[in-house]
């Protein structure tokens, strides 16, 4: 039987750039938050970023006429502002070698350049649902929750101290960098600015093949390769960078327009049914979702943490209302549900929705709806004319091409809300005793 390929490099390639494109849908379809945020506007706007308007003030024309000839009311207009949505960048690059290419799909189980691309876009969509998840106005994937030197020089705690999430959002052999809280100042103590590889990592510690920055502290994040002035710059914004009164929401302060002030309990302390429900009658009240259908009622997301403590709530001696957090809506007739399906679970007609990637001490009460997404470039290969079909020839150090070829992927555009006062979360929560992302690394 013949043994050489039967389909060429070009049609290689082309088969791979289809599989990729197909992937991308799929796993977009299954990242949770990601996957509920409708297109802005279906015309890319370009990389100077999106306009949004903000509507400060509603029309105030009105008068009490005089049907007999009298004079009509002061005309008007409602008081209109813009905001700039900026456009976030993220790229993926892999390599493949001319001998892997020849090897590719004999004698193995599967098609090795078709499974390779299906693993990175899934990777890649976890980044970006990472981020819209997590994203806080930084790159930070990680959260450093002691000084340098614990356990190590070459290792960073992110045992979770200040959030639930550990280094379940770092991959093993990526390169990352330290910066402050922020995100405006790098660490670079003793090492430099450099990336450095992370070669393992376990329940608290991401451990690295050299020594990390002797200025980094607890709070600092761990933002992967980065080519943006800081770690503040490009970032793909998420559900934390939609909070109350402080600061500013793409350029635009808070305080000054309140449009964009999202309605915030911090809540420093356990969850409590009565914390739940404050929460809930406040942004009812404040977003005006004053309806009971599912297209324009509140939604509930939370993570495998809060999960458990809401469900845990139900089960506590004495909880007044306990029956209630378990029956649900199924068509007319209300149906008990000890073991709850995902999105079946309700609060007052609220639906709940477990999404595993968001912080653990945090409940988000949103509409879908309201959540965007301003796109300039999809998830997929680089735009034409800036890779050669096939990738790119990698040159070694001395500038002589090796038989290696580099392809890449790319997303730029952002995730956000033109109206986050319709928005709002408990915050602060404390919880011991349940399930975690950082508790399972696989």
């Amino acid at each position: 039987m013949p043994t050489n390929n039967p389909f060429s490099v070009s049609e290689q390639n082309n088969a791979a750039r289809v599989y990729l494109e197909e992937t991308v849908k799929n796993y977009q379809n299954e990242a949770d938050i990601w996957s509920m945020a409708s297109d802005w506007t279906d015309t890319p706007i370009n990389n100077l970023g999106t306009q949004v308007p903000l509507e400060l003030s509603p029309n105030p024309s009105l008068s009490v006429v005089d049907l007999n000839g009298g004079a009509t009311p002061t005309i008007g207009a409602r008081n209109l502002d813009k905001m700039t949505i900026n456009y976030g960048q993220l790229m993926q690059g892999r390599g493949f070698t001319y001998e892997a290419l020849l090897n590719n799909n004999k004698e193995t189980a599967e098609d090795e350049v078709m499974a390779s691309i299906e693993s990175d876009v899934k990777q890649f969509m976890a980044f970006l649902n990472a981020y819209v998840s997590r994203g806080d106005g930084t790159a930070g994937l990680a959260t450093i929750s002691s000084n340098y030197g614990t356990p190590d020089n070459n290792s960073a705690r992110c045992n979770g101290t200040y959030d639930s999430i550990g280094v379940s959002q770092l991959v093993v052999n990526g390169y990352y960098k330290f910066y402050d809280a922020t995100g405006a100042t790098q660490r670079t103590g003793t090492v430099g600015s450099g990336a450095i590889q992370m070669t393992s990592k376990d329940a608290s510690d991401a451990n690295f093949g050299s020594d990390i920055p002797s200025d980094v502290v607890a709070t600092d994040i761990i933002v992967p390769e980065i080519g943006t002035t800081n770690a503040a710059t490009g970032f793909i914004a998420g559900l934390p960078y939609i909070i109350d009164s402080a600061g500013t929401y793409f350029g635009k302060a808070r305080a000054t327009f309140t449009g964009l002030q999202a309605y915030e309990n911090a809540l420093s302390g356990a969850l409590t049914a009565g914390s739940l429900m404050s929460t809930y009658e406040g942004i009812t009240q404040r977003g005006g979702y004053f309806k009971e259908k599912l297209e324009d009622s509140l939604w509930i997301l939370l993570n495998v943490s809060m999960h458990q403590t809401y469900y845990n709530l139900a089960l506590s001696s004495g909880a007044a209302i306990g029956g209630l957090r378990t029956i649900q809506d199924t068509g007319n007739n209300p149906g008990l549900d000890l073991g709850y399906k995902n999105f079946e679970f309700t609060w007052f007609n609220a639906p709940m929705k477990k999404c595993n990637m968001l912080r653990g001490d945090e409940i988000y009460f949103c509409n879908p709806k309201y959540f965007k997404k301003a796109v300039l470039k999809d998830v997929g290969g680089l735009a034409k004319g800036i890779q050669p079909e096939g990738g790119v020839m990698l040159v070694n150090s001395d500038g002589v091409p090796i038989l290696t070829k580099a392809n890449y992927h790319d997303f730029v555009g952002q995730f956000f809300s033109p109206t986050p006062h319709k928005l709002g979360k408990i915050s602060a929560i404390q919880y011991s005793g349940v399930i975690t992302q950082k508790a399972a690394q696989v």
